[in-house]
């Protein structure tokens, strides 16, 4: 068997503006971080700057076939008009049709098997984002209501179903739009689009945060799931399942394969052991997603 280290070679996804341009344009290149520049160099493009947005190991033939999923991930957008790339913190070109009006609900529908399920709802109009515990980050999550507090635009993706949160200004003192929907074709098809007081949008989003950080599912369910040990993992699968069937059975619980799926994420979170140093990396997680505070590592 040949090792894996022959097999795969490192990249770094890029995000690169040319002297003169206002966007960025995105590429891969088959090198370590500390070796971009000079790889820039190689391609005798006039550089003004670059940002890191993805890292990784990769077998050649598979080389940028992360790009999308790097920028999505950390929030990058398409600007179709202007035909350039968009960072987290900078405005795209606004999406045709009015928004609407009126609140904007922001709940965690369920934490549990490595997915994070949040739901944007505004109105009859609601957007589920499926946020995946090993493409996905809360971080850039973190980033974006940093940015809402500073009043600038902002937005975070989700690789997990392919959806996108976007704040743009809305035009009035105060006022942002929020837009949420998935993308085709790196385009957002707006599904939830309404214009929102900011500082109603911020303590939202602080207290979705805030309830993250309390949430039972976050360490053993999200954090840690891919490591889970399999057998405690199992056995407390199948102890869930047993436990429903006898209450579906004796008419305690409904025969609903979503709300069984809540009962098990939840039984397994409250009993997934977790190590030393698993509580203290979940302590450090905590403190981030309430504080705003983004750990340097």
């Amino acid at each position: 068997m040949i090792p894996i280290d022959d097999r795969f070679i490192a990249y770094t996804s890029v995000a690169v503006r040319h002297a003169g341009e206002t966007g960025w344009r995105l590429e891969t290149l088959p090198c370590e971080p500390d070796q971009v520049e000079r790889h820039l160099a190689g391609k005798g493009w006039n550089v003004a700057a670059w940002v890191d947005i993805g890292r990784g190991h990769v077998v050649p033939a598979a080389l940028g076939s992360w790009l999308f999923e790097d920028a999505l991930a950390k929030g990058w957008a398409w600007d179709a008009p202007a035909r350039c790339w968009r960072a987290p913190d900078e405005p795209v070109t606004a999406p045709d049709g009015a928004p609407g009006q009126g609140g904007v609900s922001l709940a965690w529908r369920r934490i549990g098997f490595g997915w994070a399920v949040l739901s944007v709802r505004s109105g009859a109009d609601v957007l589920e984002l499926d946020i995946d515990d090993v493409r996905d980050s809360f971080v850039p999550v973190v980033r974006f209501v940093r940015h809402l507090i500073e009043g600038k635009p902002a937005r975070f993706g989700v690789t997990g179903n392919v959806t996108m949160v976007a704040v743009q200004d809305g035009g009035a003192e105060g006022i942002c739009r929020l837009l949420a929907g998935s993308l085709e074709r790196s385009l957002m098809k707006p599904v939830v689009d309404v214009l929102i007081d900011r500082r109603d949008l911020i303590l939202a989003f602080r207290h979705l945060l805030y309830d993250l950080a309390s949430h039972p599912g976050l360490g053993p369910m999200w954090l840690f799931h891919a490591g889970s040990d399999s057998e405690v993992y199992d056995r407390l699968s199948d102890e869930a399942e047993r436990l429903w069937k006898d209450g579906v059975l004796a008419g305690r619980f409904p025969d609903d394969i979503d709300a069984e799926d809540d009962f098990t994420a939840d039984y397994m979170a409250d009993r997934m052991p977790l190590t030393a140093s698993q509580y203290v990396f979940l302590e450090r997680y905590q403190t981030m997603l309430r504080t705003l505070e983004i750990p340097d590592d």
